[in-house]
């Protein structure tokens, strides 16, 4: 389980940061955070930012997936199909239906980063910057150890 232990005796568990892509969008969020320390509203600013972010993404794929599930299953029911052309066209919407699954899935599955951003913000008494330094420094390290 990889840890990384940060100055401010926090420990935080990188463990569900298993993509670069995760790593890499738990420093955006960081190094958002870090442009908003010190003000007032930067907790609030924080928590805003990340939901959309994670809405915005997984609404978009969802979005574009169902509309190729859409086009696909009025295809499949265009009339006059032969047999093989039937059928490849449920083929191609049982496909999609499946990849559908695999967001909605992958939507869930973001909470990894959620949980590490939620440990982030545990550990954040203070608008201290090298607070800050130090994580995306531990970020960099564990996402070293990642393949792509």
């Amino acid at each position: 389980m990889p840890t990384f232990p940060i100055t401010y005796s926090v420990t935080i568990d990188f463990a569900p940061l298993d993509t670069w892509a995760k790593v890499d969008e738990v420093v955006t969020s960081v190094a958002d955070d870090d442009a908003d320390a010190g003000t007032e509203e930067s907790i609030q600013a924080r928590t805003d930012r990340r939901a959309a972010r994670s809405q915005s993404k997984g609404a978009q794929a969802l979005a574009r997936k169902n509309t190729e599930i859409l086009i696909a299953q009025g295809q499949a029911a265009v009339p006059g199909l032969t047999g093989q052309d039937k059928q490849d066209a449920d083929d191609k919407v049982e496909a999609l239906i499946s990849q559908r699954k695999t967001i909605l899935r992958t939507n869930r599955a973001t909470s990894g980063t959620a949980v590490v951003l939620d440990d982030i913000d545990a550990a954040l008494t203070t608008g201290d910057r090298s607070f800050y330094t130090q994580l995306l420094a531990a970020l960099a390290t564990h996402r070293a150890t990642l393949t792509a």
